[in-house]
């Protein structure tokens, strides 16, 4: 349970309205708190969470969102012992150039303490790693979660890991597509290097590096299920699921980053349609029409426009509080919700809902523009009481940032 004080002194702060760059806003935050990036290209490199417990999001997604790192340096550097709270979501990451670790780093602090933080939603792409590892380099113990990452285009210049580079670290990817990425030694794609290290990967498309899609070396355990392994049917960590075949990744209107399917107008399938693990929901798109999946999960990155926002003013005693959803599937549905008792969390299959039971809910319809409102009259009797906000996109399968707040 996340202490009361701790949730009453969360807040939300905005890029640029609030602080004028991302950094800034690092520095500003507390554990707890959210940043959220409005839309445009920020030009900044060797970005620290700081060791917090802060989720830094886009406003508008990735294909909107770009931090551009102007090639002199990591663009995100996770150095300060991070957890799974730490959460970086909806940025593209580019233009990084670094000995190991172009686009994102990820090490152990000055005390070897492990960083472990959550990427999610985000595209890492024409960064360069002058040793090893362009895209991602990751060392010293890491668990880090990368959940509906796209890992394309980077490479070195002189050693392993054009995708990523892991050393003695123990990653989760879960719809994360490593491709056409390449490296001057080996492990194009992915470079497991003398462990012991393992990787856990679900959901995944690794296909088109050069040279090879994921090598590894001693003491290492790689594990895959319903992924697309260029290369590696005969491999023992060709788990359930998996397949061997051309994914057929096509172009639309955000780049290379969609699945051939008929529904959409191309001519065949994409064997990655329909093809993930039963039991995690779907969730974006792969289609070029950018209708939202249904049915079974398609394997690897899925394209989410926009991230869904929560936003409150006017929650004042004997007044009519207004909540605002953006940034949603437009003419689709979405929930409100809200808690007395807590911050949870609930897990569900799309993310943790930061709210205790019992909590109500409120149906809402988001309008053309991806909007949805509603007003509420907040009783004079309540005030001084705490309270706690989520919200989701239905159609999405996407939750918005967390709010707790008291009562004015």
């Amino acid at each position: 349970m996340i202490p009361l004080l701790t949730l009453l002194l969360q807040s939300t702060i905005y890029v640029p309205d609030d602080e004028p760059t991302i950094q800034s806003a690092l520095y500003s935050a507390q554990s707890g708190d959210t940043v959220i990036v409005r839309a445009g290209t920020w030009p900044e490199s060797g970005i620290q969470f700081l060791g917090k417990a802060v989720t830094v999001m886009s406003e508008d997604g990735p294909t909107s969102t770009i931090v551009d790192g102007g090639a002199s340096d990591t663009v995100f550097n996770f150095v300060n012992g991070e957890t799974a709270a730490s959460v970086l979501d909806g940025f593209t990451i580019t233009n990084g150039s670094r000995w190991d670790g172009g686009g994102i780093n990820i090490e152990e602090d000055v005390n070897l303490v492990p960083s472990s933080p959550t990427i999610r939603n985000c595209i890492i792409t024409g960064n360069v790693g002058v040793g090893g590892a362009g895209g991602v380099s990751m060392r010293g113990g890491s668990t880090a979660l990368f959940e509906n990452v796209l890992i394309q285009g980077n490479e070195t210049t002189y050693y392993h890991g054009g995708g990523m580079n892991i050393w003695e670290c123990f990653p989760v990817l879960v719809n994360v597509t490593v491709r056409d990425n390449e490296a001057a030694g080996n492990g194009g794609g992915i470079k497991v290097s003398t462990g012991p290290s393992s990787i856990t990967a679900t959901n995944c498309i690794v296909y088109g590096n050069y040279p090879g899609n994921v090598t590894f070396g001693a003491d290492t355990t790689l594990d895959f299920t319903y992924s697309c392994v260029q290369n590696a049917s005969t491999y023992a960590w060709f788990g359930t699921g998996c397949i061997d075949q051309d994914p057929l990744i096509v172009n639309g209107s955000w780049g290379d980053v969609y699945l051939s399917q008929t529904a959409a107008g191309q001519m065949v399938d994409s064997p990655c349609v329909d093809a993930g693990d039963p039991t995690i929901a779907a969730f974006g798109t792969t289609r070029t029409d950018h209708l939202t999946d249904t049915g079974v999960v398609d394997m690897g990155f899925h394209l989410k426009d926009s991230q869904p926002t929560l936003e409150i003013t006017n929650l004042v005693a004997g007044q009519t509080a207004n909540f605002n959803l953006s940034n949603c599937s437009p003419g689709g549905a979405a929930v409100l919700a809200y808690s007395l008792r807590g911050g949870g969390p609930i897990w569900t299959p799309f993310g943790d809902v930061f709210l205790t039971p019992p909590y109500t809910k409120f149906a809402l319809t988001v309008d053309s523009t991806g909007r949805a409102s509603m007003g509420a009259n907040v009783p004079a009797s309540a005030a001084g009481m705490s309270v706690w906000f989520h919200a989701g996109d239905l159609t999405l399968g996407a939750l918005t940032n967390h709010l707790a707040m008291v009562i004015g």
